[in-house]
Formats: C-alpha cells, sequence, structure tokens
C-alpha cells in the first residue's frame, strides 16, 4: 500500500519537474524499480484520476536516476502531492480564514470535538512574512503556543485543515492518517474523508481497525502479496454480507478473512 501511495507521489514529482530529486530522496533508481536495475529495467505507469489520464515510461540511467523515455497528460492534471506540518499551519489558517470565515470555524469546530478546550487559534502576522500562530484557551482567554499540543492534536489539527478547506486539490493522499489520534479522532477522520470525497480523489493506506468500522465494504481496496507481487482487490459487501450480520469489517479484518495481513514468501 505504501508503495502505491509512493507512485502517486512519483507522478507529482514528474509533473512539476522534481523526479530527479524524489528518486534521490528514495535511494536511486535499484530503490524503485521492481528488485533494483539487474531485475527490471522500466517502470510503466497508467493512471487515471478524474477526467485526467497519466502515461509515464521510466527508465534507469547510467548514474542510478530515472529518466522519462516517453510521457503524456491528458485531460485536466493539475494535482500535487504536498505536506501539512507545524512550520506551515499557521499560514495555511491564516489563508483560509482570510478566503472564507465560514470554512475557517467549520475547521476551529471540529478541532474543537477533540480538543473541548479550543477557543480558536490565534494567527498573527501576514502572508508577506511569517504568521506565528498558537490557541486559545476557552473560558480563561489565555494564549497558548502551539508547542503546548500533542503530537496527536497537531497531527488532527493538520488533517481537518487539508480535508475542510475551501478549495480541495484533485487528489489527496494519505499515508496512516491514524497514528496518535484518540479513537474518537478517528472517527471524526472518517467523516471528513467522506465528505471531501465528493470532491476529491482521495488515496489513504491504514492499518487502523477504527477507521476500516467507519467505511463501506467499497470504499476498501486489500493489498495482499502473493508470488512476489502486490495484488489490489477491492471488497464487495456481498461477498460479506452474511459475516456483516454479526461483524464489523475491523472484525472480519482482524480474523483474516478479508486478507491484507503481513505476510512472507521465502525461498
Amino acid at each position: 500500500k505504501s508503495n502505491f501511495l509512493a507512485l502517486l507521489t512519483l507522478v507529482s514529482c514528474i509533473g512539476d519537474g522534481g523526479l530527479r530529486e524524489f528518486v534521490l530522496e528514495s535511494g536511486g533508481a535499484d530503490a524503485l524499480l521492481r528488485y533494483g536495475r539487474e531485475s527490471t529495467d522500466k517502470i510503466e505507469i497508467e493512471l487515471e484520476i478524474g477526467a485526467t489520464d497519466y502515461r509515464w515510461l521510466l527508465g534507469g540511467d547510467m548514474d542510478g536516476g530515472l529518466i522519462i523515455e516517453t510521457g503524456s497528460v491528458v485531460g485536466d492534471g493539475g494535482w500535487e502531492v504536498g505536506s501539512l506540518d507545524v512550520a506551515n499551519l499557521g499560514a495555511r489558517l491564516y489563508s483560509i480564514r482570510q478566503a472564507s470565515l465560514g470554512h475557517y470555524r467549520n475547521i476551529v469546530e471540529t478541532v474543537g470535538l477533540v480538543v473541548p478546550q479550543l477557543e480558536d487559534f490565534v494567527l498573527r502576522g501576514d502572508l508577506e512574512g511569517e504568521i506565528e500562530w498558537g490557541w486559545r484557551e476557552k473560558g480563561v482567554g489565555v494564549d497558548w503556543d502551539v508547542r503546548s499540543l500533542s503530537g496527536g492534536t497537531l497531527r488532527f489539527i493538520g488533517l481537518a485543515t487539508l480535508l475542510l478547506q475551501p478549495n480541495l486539490p484533485a487528489a489527496i493522499i494519505l499515508d496512516e492518517p491514524e497514528l496518535g489520534l484518540h479513537p474518537y479522532a478517528i472517527r471524526l477522520l472518517a467523516g471528513m474523508l467522506q465528505e471531501a470525497s465528493l470532491k476529491s480523489q482521495i488515496f489513504v493506506a491504514t492499518q487502523s481497525v477504527t477507521l476500516v468500522n467507519q467505511l463501506e465494504a467499497e470504499d476498501i481496496i486489500v493489498v495482499d502479496r502473493e508470488q512476489k507481487r502486490s495484488l489490489f482487490r477491492r471488497l464487495r459487501s456481498e461477498d460479506y454480507n452474511h459475516w456483516l450480520e454479526d461483524y464489523s469489517l475491523g472484525d472480519l479484518w482482524e480474523k483474516n478473512i478479508l486478507g491484507g495481513r503481513p505476510s512472507y514468501e521465502g525461498g
């Protein structure tokens, strides 16, 4: 599953001219080609995302990198992979507040369900410079530095900011967004993902039973390793109806009814 998300990141880097940097950060062509250049010499990519078709053929070069041998993008294109961290969250929140106060208030109220003491974010500065940010405690009017928040809380703020912003990107890619989150926050995350999926193509890699329990079978693609390959299989409710009368999807995953369990192929 992580390889699939890495593929989407690779496509985004091709589009914005960052292929070389991505390959270097990933460990070179040998880390990306299946079992290295001695076993595989090409990467062929065919993707349909929204109204756009992506077609690329990449090959290894003499310096251990990858080069584009052929490629085309037919359609709107223009999606990108980015990240939200503590350094840019303040600027993103400030920008959303300036553009749409309603969306900003929705973010504050959603985060407040996980952090009940939150009254508002404190945003100082402007987009021409640096945005300093923190939060105001409800009922006492005390402002706190962002460093007083836990890692899980910061992650949830980032996810809420990403998924509840007024203009969603065409594609959103999240790798294990549940890390560090309270089970209640994970349930809220599932609701935000489902709402955002009406406007954006969302890819989520997860190992969270709690998150899976909030989804429908058709929302889930199980990845299994067979014959040294990753096989992707979309679930269908009708295949599990007799089980779902007594168990949740998460229960079935834990019982290895759905697959998607760690496996090793020796030889």
